[in-house]
């Protein structure tokens, strides 16, 4: 009886160990796919695409020319962008319309290049070239105020938008603060083949100090599947 029992109890175990084989090549299954895309990660809801977009929230911006914020994009992968845009998403001014302003075509981030961008009072640069006006998108008069590209020498300028004295980059001595509000916005990379927020790198400073003053805050959002379990990547700055 007692080498029946020992039998039994050996046939009992035998058949655990088999069930714990069974599971354990079925999670290797499940993690070999998510790492092909071919599951998604939790949270996750674009890990199946190639992943042709990339998409930068900036927080910190603001239409005082003494201030420009200056941004450096380097396209690190082999793949060109094909289109830039910058869209309002908020404002201190008004409710924006979020509409997407698409640069000019003759604006190149090609693959291996390296660019610099300019917020500058209310318009952005991109090198020297001005790539999009913000005064309808703020909510601003669009008359001319003579800013240059990577200038923070800016005369000049539409009536309009709100006033705030109390915020530091608008204590401008003697200036007329009716055209300066702060806003934030997306910029936004677009391209026919692969890209990601590890290939399409961005820094961005503010000022002509030296050294520069970083910034921070901002984030980065792509659609490409080399994240994370094969999702897409969110990274903050």
């Amino acid at each position: 009886m007692l080498h029946s029992k020992n039998i039994q109890t050996g046939g009992v175990t035998m058949k655990k160990a088999g069930i714990y084989l069974a599971v354990m090549l079925f999670a290797m299954a499940l993690v070999a796919m998510a790492g092909t895309g071919m599951v998604s990660a939790a949270g996750s809801d674009n890990t199946t695409t190639t992943g042709g977009n990339v998409y930068y929230n900036l927080p910190y911006l603001h239409t005082n020319p003494s201030g420009v914020v200056y941004c450096i994009v380097a396209n690190l992968s082999s793949n060109n962008v094909t289109s830039a845009s910058f869209t309002v998403k908020a404002s201190s001014n008004s409710n924006p319309t979020q509409t997407a302003l698409t640069f000019p075509s003759t604006v190149s981030f090609s693959a291996g290049s390296s660019n610099m961008l300019s917020f500058t009072g209310k318009y952005i640069y991109v090198g020297s070239t001005k790539v999009a006006d913000l005064s309808t998108s703020l909510g601003l008069t669009s008359s001319s105020d003579n800013t240059t590209g990577g200038s923070d020498n800016t005369t000049g300028g539409g009536k309009g938008g709100s006033k705030d004295n109390s915020f530091s980059i608008f204590s401008n001595s003697g200036s007329d603060n009716s055209d300066k509000v702060y806003y934030g916005g997306t910029l936004s990379f677009a391209s026919g083949s692969s890209i990601d927020c590890k290939k399409i790198a961005m820094s961005c400073f503010q000022g002509t100090t030296n050294p520069k003053r970083p910034i921070g805050g901002y984030t980065c959002e792509d659609d490409s599947t080399t994240g994370v379990a094969g999702g897409k990547n969110v990274l903050s700055f």
